[in-house]
């Protein structure tokens, strides 16, 4: 959503559930950073440098602190603290990831801000609109980008014209640490979409997930049965 950022002139807030740094594996070396703290120092960094280009108030960020990889064991907390965010900032719409399996903290969002707003719906609160941004996602020739997996509804595709590619580019450019992942968007369009029902007793698509080819302690099947206990743990009945 790079090149909308400074369009928005009611953004309320950029609310990050992570840190970005995993408690373990090499992403800080990787990175030249000598411990996880520096590491979350350096994304934290990252990201305020591309916030300050792309003309967002500094003000605007908020980080509920769960570390890298660690988001779906935290599905029911995060939901209620998502909650209370979007109440106290009056948010009519927020933008987050879809289920797509390519990143178990992204499929935690999507099940958390979902969480959140039935949770608002059932306090008889003002609930927002949940729209949803592209991220990435496993296919058959390796990583799919830009590009939502099959679910009805309308989505607005939003080709970048050269001046919007470069301005995006700029500021990708800021994430030096994770130019790896990056590099794979071709920088074509920014598709946003409302966020379908789905059903997270089920795989987001057939085959390997993306993030079971890495070591992370984690795979879809168990992914699926945290989601379930966070949702048993709210009170909800999946699908959501």
């Amino acid at each position: 959503m790079g090149t909308l950022l400074s369009e928005f002139r009611e953004l309320r807030a950029i609310i990050h559930v992570t840190d970005g740094a995993p408690c373990r594996g090499s992403d800080a070396a990787d990175a030249g950073a000598n411990s996880r703290e520096e590491y979350v120092t350096l994304r934290r960094r990252e990201f305020e440098n591309a916030m300050r280009q792309a003309g967002v108030r500094a003000d605007r960020h908020v980080s509920l602190w769960c570390p890298d990889q660690e988001a779906p064991f935290r599905i029911a907390e995060l939901a209620k603290r998502l909650a209370s965010l979007f109440q106290r900032f009056h948010a009519s719409f927020v933008f987050t990831h879809s289920y797509e399996g390519g990143h178990p903290d992204h499929d935690a969002c999507a099940a958390a801000v979902r969480s959140a707003v039935l949770l608002l719906e059932r306090q008889q609160r003002r609930r927002p609109e949940i729209l949803e941004f592209t991220s990435y996602h496993a296919c058959s020739s390796g990583l799919n980008t830009e590009c939502f997996l099959g679910h009805p509804g309308r989505i607005w595709r939003r080709p970048l014209d050269e001046r919007q590619r470069q301005f995006k580019s700029r500021l990708l450019s800021n994430y030096v640490s994770q130019q790896r992942v990056l590099c794979q968007f071709p920088l074509l369009e920014e598709p946003l979409r409302m966020a379908p029902r789905y059903n997270m007793l089920k795989p987001p698509h057939k085959g390997q997930l993306y993030y079971e080819q890495f070591e992370w302690g984690i795979n879809g099947r168990m992914w699926r049965r945290l989601a379930s206990h966070a949702m048993n743990t709210l009170g909800f009945c999946l699908p959501v």
